[in-house]
């Protein structure tokens, strides 16, 4: 009896193993670099093509340089900047100047900490060279940049680089400043207000 509890405990467990998942995240060398992609989490299960290091994931991290990572048909994968963005996406996707021969097409999504708005699809033709699409229809900042493949024919989309525009901090005022100047206002207005009286 006690041999049973235990094999109905183990495959309890197992049963809530989640089989199948396969994201892998790989990262660049710098938290940040220039608003270039610096990880990729991508599904590791995904058949893809070995030519020209098309299966290597850290070709589509860093700045454009004719590398490319073959995202997979119907796959997605998410990648981060080290920085939050809210302005636009530049994506820089190659096909070897044959983009006739090989339609390929990703839903672009943005998010911020797992939550994603879809921004719209983008064709291997717009992003020869780098596309830019601007994030007016999604307001927020943003850490993550979604591509889905949703081509028709050929591997899926290849990721060159992708680049965001990284927010500009603005600056706060020093508060110790303010602070001061706002007590020597009140002190000045109380001396005003004893001298009337």
């Amino acid at each position: 009896m006690m041999k049973h509890a235990r094999i109905s405990i183990v495959a309890a467990m197992l049963a809530m193993v989640p089989f199948g998942a396969n994201a892998l995240t790989v990262s660049g060398t710098s938290a940040f670099d220039g608003g270039y992609a610096t990880t990729i989490t991508y599904d590791d299960g995904i058949v893809r093509s070995s030519a020209n290091g098309r299966d290597n994931p850290y070709n589509a991290l860093g700045a454009a340089d004719g590398n490319f990572f073959e995202i997979g048909r119907n796959s997605s994968v998410d990648l981060t900047f080290g920085t939050l963005f809210d302005t636009s996406v530049t994506v820089f996707e190659i096909t070897f100047g044959n983009v006739a021969s090989y339609a390929e097409s990703v839903l672009l999504s943005v998010g911020y900490q797992g939550t994603f708005t879809d921004i719209g699809s983008i064709t291997n033709l717009f992003a020869q060279g780098g596309g830019t699409v601007a994030l007016s229809s999604a307001l927020g900042l943003f850490d993550t940049v979604r591509l889905t493949d949703t081509s028709t024919q050929g591997g899926g989309f290849d990721i060159d680089a992708v680049l965001v525009s990284p927010v500009t901090p603005v600056p706060l005022p020093a508060g110790l400043v303010l602070l001061g100047g706002g007590l020597a206002a009140l002190g000045v207005f109380g001396r005003r207000k004893r001298a009337e009286a």
